[in-house]
């Protein structure tokens, strides 16, 4: 959850979807690298930000450093609206794993985002 200062700055990310703001790549704290897991951390928040139109937690008024270390060592994550598609939420929740070896590929990312247009449609 912070702009991530790294030798690698390489994103995961399909051409699409690389945009993303870094400020929400949760990195490891072992040196903030830069992999498909932070991307996926990202794109969950992207995915929260286009469902809410909303900043993540804005409401808090942390200021960014907190936000940062609320997020990483307490795992606090932004509110879900009751408004977000079920299938939706479930992709959210998938990409703010607390470790990142839980985070899901891009490739499941992409196939659940299928199953979820279908559903919403």
């Amino acid at each position: 959850m912070m702009i991530v200062s790294s030798t690698s700055t390489t994103s995961h990310m399909p051409n699409i979807i690389q945009s993303t703001n870094m400020q929400w790549s949760l990195g490891d704290m072992d040196g903030w690298h830069v992999s498909e897991k932070t991307d996926a951390y990202a794109f969950g928040v992207l995915l929260w930000e286009l469902f809410h139109c909303s900043t993540p937690f804005a409401e808090t008024r942390y200021d960014q450093m907190t936000i940062c270390k609320q997020v990483y060592y307490n795992g606090i994550r932004p509110r879900m609206s009751p408004h977000t598609p079920r299938e939706i939420q479930k992709i959210i929740v998938s990409c703010w794993n607390q470790t990142a070896d839980g985070r899901p590929t891009f490739d499941l990312v992409l196939q659940a985002l299928e199953q979820a247009k279908q559903v919403v449609e």
